[in-house]
């Protein structure tokens, strides 16, 4: 497993780094200069240090943690689904892990607009999503929240985006996945910056 994710992590940084669709999707927006890559990065490594509820499995965390290490590659880089796979059967995953995970990909990747136009996708398809789909959204917009608090103002999109986080958490928060540290987390974003 640990060499396993070495090697995608690694591999993630180069395609963000070298294959991204554009000079800005290199770099995060609320600075411009982090190199896009640390927000995938920063996701996974919270999910393998989510050892609660249904995460308790360290396989099932590994997977979890894959899906979000690449669930930004094809939308913002030259990467296809069929690249991905190919990668993660040369580095020994099995067909199982790599099904698992290219399904768990594919369920994150949105091309069409923007949070917004996610967020309301998620809210009208959620009987339809599996628990997973939002605990990876939740991590993702968890980690993005918490780094970009101030651009998210200046944009005039945090309550917004507050408003997805909420949805996020409840809906985590509801399935088996409702023991994550995920939870937690949001619960204290929200009650500092949600409007009482």
């Amino acid at each position: 497993m640990q060499k396993k994710l070495n090697n995608l992590i690694n591999q993630v940084i180069i395609w963000h780094s070298d294959y991204a669709k554009s000079d800005r999707k290199k770099f995060r927006g609320h600075d411009g200069i982090t190199p896009y890559y640390m927000h995938p990065l920063g996701i996974a490594s919270w999910t393998m240090e989510d050892n609660n509820g249904a995460l308790v499995d360290s396989n099932k965390r590994f997977i979890r943690a894959c899906v979000q290490l690449l669930h930004d590659i094809v939308e913002d880089t030259n990467i296809s689904f069929e690249d991905i796979e190919e990668y993660l059967l040369s580095i020994n995953f099995s067909v199982e892990e790599v099904s698992e995970i290219i399904s768990g990909v594919k369920s994150l990747t949105f091309e069409k607009g923007g949070s917004k136009e996610e967020f309301d996708f998620l809210k009208e398809n959620q009987d339809k999503i599996d628990d997973s789909v939002f605990y990876d959204k939740l991590a993702d917009k968890l980690f993005n929240i918490i780094g970009s608090i101030e651009y998210f103002q200046k944009k005039g999109s945090l309550e917004m985006y507050l408003n997805f986080l909420k949805f996020l958490r409840n809906k985590v928060a509801t399935g088996v996945y409702k023991d994550s540290a995920y939870v937690r987390l949001a619960d204290g974003i929200l009650a500092s910056y949600m409007k009482k």
